[in-house]
């Protein structure tokens, strides 16, 4: 994965802003879940993205032999 992508994402964990908030009542318990379930499906279609391409270069190095 790009460095600068894995950085954006780093930076978009705001998982300690969601607590806070779920704990001061300024969100829902709902919502609280929706907002990490959002984050992680984020994360997963990255680590998916990044593996297909790896498997993609990985067959096309295959060919160059």
């Amino acid at each position: 994965m790009s460095l600068n992508y894995i950085n954006f994402i780093n930076f978009k964990n705001n998982s300690g802003f969601l607590i806070k908030s779920l704990a001061e009542g300024q969100i829902s318990l709902t919502e609280y879940i929706l907002e990490l379930a959002y984050y992680y499906e984020v994360i997963t279609k990255a680590i998916d993205a990044e593996r297909d391409f790896r498997l993609s270069m990985a067959i096309l190095k295959s060919y160059q032999r």
